[in-house]
């Protein structure tokens, strides 16, 4: 026991210790953190002001676009008025050529970019992304019944349906370099024909983008999509990089609405 007692002694001031140490780290990123939330002007300025400025590119529907009237009608319209509904502030839209939406969004016209707006590793260090809201990519879709087709790794012996030249053409010319199978692509100069193909059994499958294969499925029921999104895109929203509180609330708003199941509500309207 002599030779126990000042081990456990030992433990318990390190442990005691270490508490300490833990504290004072801790101490000191919250007094930082609450000091960059203090130091976050977009988040004061909507405050005060009560309105929320967005930055957008409206001519991508169905993400945004303008409606016969002139007003602005689409996905990230009504997930821009979710996100000013929780806040409780009026969303007031600054329309900006995609290209120039991040010089927009750092000479301060916007508060941040809702835009159908992927992300970018190479912009972290100049702006603060939001969680992912939607995920795009390339999808596989069959006419039911799937004549076997489950997965990417069935397309071996099949013809698939393709847009000339699209990303979902590039994706599976890959795939059968990569994987050895001997798959049969049909090119077509429209998705539209592309679909048909499909549709009238002259392809067993169909690559295509996920925000077009959204709208096939709801037009046609008797198509399924089979296998995992491919080349994944996550759509963000944007913020300055001094926007700290600003994007702790966005996120807490989008689990907010993805728990709810109202994201879900956006793509079956939209898409």
């Amino acid at each position: 026991m002599k030779q126990i007692i000042p081990i456990i002694r030992s433990k318990r001031f390190l442990l005691a210790l270490g508490g300490v140490l833990f504290a004072a780290v801790l101490g000191v990123f919250v007094t930082r953190r609450i000091a960059t939330d203090a130091q976050d002007a977009t988040w004061n300025r909507i405050q005060s002001t009560r309105v929320l400025r967005v930055g957008l590119d409206a001519t991508y529907p169905p993400f945004e676009s303008s409606d016969a009237d002139g007003q602005l009608v689409g996905y990230d319209i009504d997930l821009a008025q979710a996100l000013g509904s929780y806040w409780q502030v009026d969303v007031q839209f600054v329309q900006i050529h995609f290209d120039g939406l991040y010089d927009a969004l750092e000479a301060g016209k916007c508060d941040l970019i809702i835009s159908a707006l992927p992300y970018d590793s190479t912009m972290t260090q100049d702006m603060l992304y939001s969680t992912a809201y939607m995920q795009l990519g390339q999808v596989l879709l069959v006419a039911e019944p799937s004549a076997g087709i489950q997965d990417w790794q069935d397309l071996g012996g099949r013809q698939v349906a393709v847009e000339l030249g699209s990303e979902a053409h590039q994706l599976v010319r890959q795939l059968a370099r990569d994987t050895g199978q001997a798959i049969t692509i049909t090119a077509e100069r429209e998705s539209a024909q592309a679909l048909a193909d499909l549709l009238d059994g002259r392809a067993e499958a169909l690559v295509v983008d996920r925000t077009t294969a959204l709208g096939y499925l709801k037009q046609h029921p008797a198509l399924a999509q089979v296998g995992e999104l491919r080349d994944a895109v996550p759509l963000v929203i944007a913020v300055a990089s001094d926007a700290n509180k600003t994007i702790d609330e966005i996120n807490l708003v989008l689990e907010q609405l993805r728990t709810s199941g109202m994201l879900e509500q956006l793509e079956a309207r939209w898409f």
